[in-house]
């Protein structure tokens, strides 16, 4: 009895191997990550720190000029009064001295806007070249984008171009996530970086939570599982940089114009967004992206194949 000759099964069968293998590397337990959780450390407030002093030693440069202008402009107004000279040196040196203060006063208030602003904090990433196989960009992404769909994850999800790239990205809260294909000459660089950003005040204040999380069991249950949450994102988008990786070296029987004229449709990041919450669009504007149900020889993912009948 002959069977139908299915052209997907060495891919689907290839994926298969490239998570159980990645699974078989993750069987023992390994210490925690201090870069998934939220909790404050001293790596973490290393750029704050950084920031914060740069505008200190600003304010006090120019407070000590500022210092030794006033004290000069004290003496010559002195000098100036004993001689009856009421346009001497001591205006000039007061007038020095205030625009200093001005300065200064410039300086404080950008730090404060300073401490205000999110600093990028790394949290993990990822990047392998695959050799020789440029063309296979467009299918490598097209892939990404129909295993991110399957999965259903429940974070933000849009599809853009960055200077022309092709990029994913993926949010939950503070933290986000980017997988971008890109050639790099006759090569195709597939990689992800993952990032969390917050303020020095945010900052602050976490640091004020950790200290009392320890009072309830409840509070530091919830912070767990919202670091659980963060390495679902990490490990998501790791898994599907992996599905792209396999789809560029064995290329899945998926039409590759389809895949390029869903590459061309993608918009810029600069462009209004229209982002994904499990497989649907969030904004108002449709999404540039068919359904992968829609499109003509479409080769799912291993869990979305149907059972056979």
């Amino acid at each position: 009895m002959t069977q139908s000759h299915d052209p997907s099964a060495p891919f689907r069968h290839a994926l298969i191997d490239v998570h159980s293998n990645y699974r078989g590397q993750r069987l023992a337990h390994e210490p925690p990550d201090e870069l998934v959780s939220e909790q404050v450390t001293l790596r973490v407030w290393r750029p704050h720190v950084t920031r914060s002093l740069f505008f200190l030693f600003i304010v006090l440069i120019i407070g000590t000029i500022g210092t030794i202008v006033g004290i000069i402009g004290a003496f010559a107004g002195a000098a100036d009064r004993l001689n009856g000279d009421s346009a001497g040196a001591g205006n000039f040196f007061t007038g020095i001295y205030y625009l200093l203060l001005f300065i200064q006063l410039l300086v404080i208030a950008g730090w404060i806007v300073a401490i205000c602003m999110p600093i990028k904090e790394p949290i993990a990433e990822y990047g392998l070249l695959v050799e020789g196989r440029a063309p296979a960009a467009a299918v490598s992404y097209a892939w990404i984008v129909n295993t991110i769909r399957a999965r259903q994850a429940p974070f933000r999800t849009d599809f853009v171009k960055v200077k022309g790239n092709a990029v994913l990205t993926l949010a939950n809260g503070r933290d986000e996530g980017m997988a971008v294909v890109r050639p790099v000459g006759n090569d195709l660089f597939l990689g992800w970086s993952m990032w969390r950003s917050r303020s020095t005040l945010v900052l602050i204040g976490h640091l004020f939570r950790d200290m009392f999380n320890s009072i309830g069991t409840g509070r530091t249950l919830s912070m767990e599982i919202k670091t659980s949450a963060t390495r679902s994102l990490r490990e998501l988008i790791h898994s599907v940089t992996r599905e792209g990786v396999q789809a560029a070296i064995l290329q899945p029987p998926i039409p590759e114009d389809a895949a390029r004229a869903q590459l061309d449709q993608l918009r810029d990041v600069a462009e209004p967004q229209t982002g994904y919450v499990a497989g649907h669009p969030t904004g108002a504007q449709p999404a540039h992206y068919q359904q992968p149900q829609a499109q003509t020889g479409q080769v799912r993912p291993p869990y979305q194949q149907q059972p056979p009948g």
